[in-house]
């Protein structure tokens, strides 16, 4: 069983069919996109799946309860936590609105420790719980972000919150690790191609492939790890 937060567009899209397509239930989470988020659960029942969507605002944690009793009525498990969900606010700090900064920092860090910490218990109980963070190719390294920073400060803190969850998790079993994806083909924003220096842009299967890995009984002793996946892009 599998939960993707954000899972009605772009890449949240593209891993919870991942996940459905690797045999796993799916629970598709969405805030704004209802219709995607029920054209992605209605492929996976064509997959064969069980699947079922809910709408919640994960930046307060009553939306991180909503999510674990949806869980427990509908599937009673959950092996594999994808945390995608994030708002993408594009402005120059000094234009920016205390809404905007505020959601930006509690749609990313925020909904990540929210939903995390809701959903541990299912996440022990089923054994070998694998939770993957999406943050950002950059997360890890100090720069001026001029038009994004509220959503770089809290892809850096999604990283810290990976660490953190894994060294408390790791002696129940559960592994924590975090993505962090690159300038993709279908990001809003792209430098020139020749400033990634893998000479294209990321696809979603290229976040998927090492999705797949972490998720895998190989990758039950990796936990704490933030892999970028950028092509060298921001080295």
């Amino acid at each position: 069983m599998a939960l993707v937060t954000g899972a009605g567009r772009g890449l949240g899209t593209h891993l919870a069919l991942a996940l459905a397509s690797e045999g796993y239930d799916l629970l598709a989470h969405y805030r704004t996109s209802e219709a995607g988020a029920r054209a992605v659960a209605q492929r996976a029942r064509e997959l064969g799946r069980r699947a079922a969507v809910l709408g919640a605002d994960l930046a307060r944690p009553e939306g991180a309860r909503a999510l674990r009793d949806a869980l427990l009525s509908e599937f009673g498990r959950l092996d594999v936590l994808v945390n995608n969900a994030g708002a993408f606010v594009h402005a120059p700090v000094l234009e920016l609105t205390a809404e905007e900064w505020n959601e930006a920092l509690a749609s990313t860090a925020g909904a990540t420790c929210h939903v995390t910490a809701a959903l541990l218990p299912l996440l022990r109980a089923a054994g070998a719980g694998r939770v993957v963070n999406i943050a950002d190719a950059t997360a890890e390294r100090t720069r001026v972000v001029e038009r994004t920073l509220p959503y770089a400060i809290g892809k850096a803190g999604v990283v810290l919150l990976t660490r953190a969850f894994a060294r408390a998790e790791a002696p129940h079993g559960v592994t924590v690790n975090a993505i962090g994806p690159g300038i993709l083909a279908e990001s809003r924003e792209r430098p020139p191609i020749s400033a990634v220096p893998a000479g294209r842009y990321g696809t979603p299967d290229d976040v998927v492939a090492v999705l797949r890995f972490l998720i895998s009984p190989e990758a039950g002793y990796v936990t704490g790890a933030f892999i970028p996946v950028a092509g060298g892009w921001g080295l």
